[in-house]
């Protein structure tokens, strides 16, 4: 500690004697903290790219000194390394969405599969699945398989995505069951039961009333829900 005189004050330093700290460089050292400098925006931009969460978005960015394909890039490699770790866990629990054009000549069936009950039940979780059932809407997918290969709205594939809603959720997931139905000459009827956990989409021929098809059909759907059993019987 500095010491003075007995009862002698301390002078103060001359601000003009006080230099930076410099590395061995000769460089001024850089800012500590490289995510202070990320704004809010930048954030917000690649969460709207990549569907991962903030602090993975904030992360990446300060990774990548603020580079938004770079930033996608880091995303993507560690929702890669993410999905590899919990491959093998189970995924026993999900919810299923379904969409049908409103004259209901078109639809569509998405299950998402997820670790948990509690997962699945968030915004983040029915928010992809919405976004999964509008793809399969539009993109038309008779198998999961087939839909995983196609291109997804925000770049790559569904697949890619996928890896990264994995990674950002910190839940394995999977696309179990994708079909979309178009029949020009008669009606396509989706139906989801209470629970969200079960469904059905049904495509049928028919010159009947649309209106008084769409609830025959939706009631058969709801047999094929609850009666599961039976009807998977009766097809053997």
């Amino acid at each position: 500690p500095m010491k003075g005189a007995p009862g002698a004050a301390v002078p103060e330093p001359d601000p003009s004697s006080i230099r930076p700290l410099r590395t061995p460089g000769g460089r001024a050292p850089s800012n500590p903290d490289p995510m202070a400098e990320i704004t809010a925006q930048l954030v917000r931009q690649l969460r709207e790219m990549s569907g991962a969460g903030m602090m993975e978005c904030k992360k990446a960015l300060g990774a990548t000194d603020g580079d938004i394909d770079a930033a996608l890039d880091e995303l993507r490699k560690a929702g890669l390394k993410s999905a590899a770790k919990k491959a093998g866990r189970e995924t026993a629990e999900g919810r299923v969405g379904v969409k049908s054009s409103d004259d209901g000549r078109k639809g569509a069936i998405v299950a998402l599969a997820a670790e948990t009950d509690f997962l699945a039940s968030t915004p983040n979780f029915t928010e992809f699945l919405d976004e999964l059932v509008n793809h399969c809407f539009e993109h038309g997918p008779q198998s999961a398989a087939e839909m995983l290969e196609q291109p997804w709205h925000a770049g790559g594939t569904v697949q890619e995505a996928l890896t990264a809603k994995i990674g950002d959720l910190k839940e394995n997931l999977q696309i179990v069951q994708a079909c979309a139905y178009s029949n020009d000459g008669g009606q396509v009827v989706g139906y989801v039961h209470h629970d969200n956990k079960k469904g059905a989409l049904v495509n049928v021929s028919t010159s009947a009333d649309a209106a008084k098809a769409a609830e025959s059909l939706k009631q058969h759907s709801m047999h094929i829900v609850v009666d599961r059993k039976s009807v998977e019987e009766g097809k053997r």
